[in-house]
């Protein structure tokens, strides 16, 4: 918790884990970050970073945290996802809040027809 209220540094504070069948792919927001381990800076993060990766893969489940990469903004709630790959890295990526976020009524979902395809078409050939 003190990392997550500190001024001072970029930090990533990892509240929880959810299954990966809960990561809201269409809800995603902003871009995406791929943290790496660096055993320069943190001796035994490499180690500790794959273990905790190949454990998460395993589970299939994704990390829920909060992000502050600068000390002049305010956190983020992210996903660690881990990547399938021979190194410890993983996906960072914004998740918005319940406020952020908005059900879609069955009745705006369809499919435009072929005249408003082709207007659209001609609107953007325009520009």
């Amino acid at each position: 918790k003190k990392a997550s209220n500190s001024q001072d540094a970029s930090s990533l504070v990892v509240h929880g884990f959810r299954p990966m069948k809960f990561l809201p792919i269409t809800n995603l927001m902003s871009k995406t970050t791929i943290a790496l381990a660096n055993d320069s800076r943190v001796s035994g993060s490499e180690k500790a970073l794959y273990n905790l990766k190949l454990s998460m893969i395993k589970k299939d489940v994704f990390a829920v945290g909060e992000m502050l990469t600068r000390a002049s903004t305010t956190s983020k709630m992210v996903a660690l996802v881990p990547k399938n790959d021979g190194f410890g890295g993983f996906l960072i990526t914004q998740l918005p809040y319940k406020e952020d976020t908005r059900k879609v009524l069955p009745s705006d979902i369809g499919f435009a027809d072929r005249n408003s395809v082709d207007a659209a078409k001609k609107l953007i050939s325009k520009a």
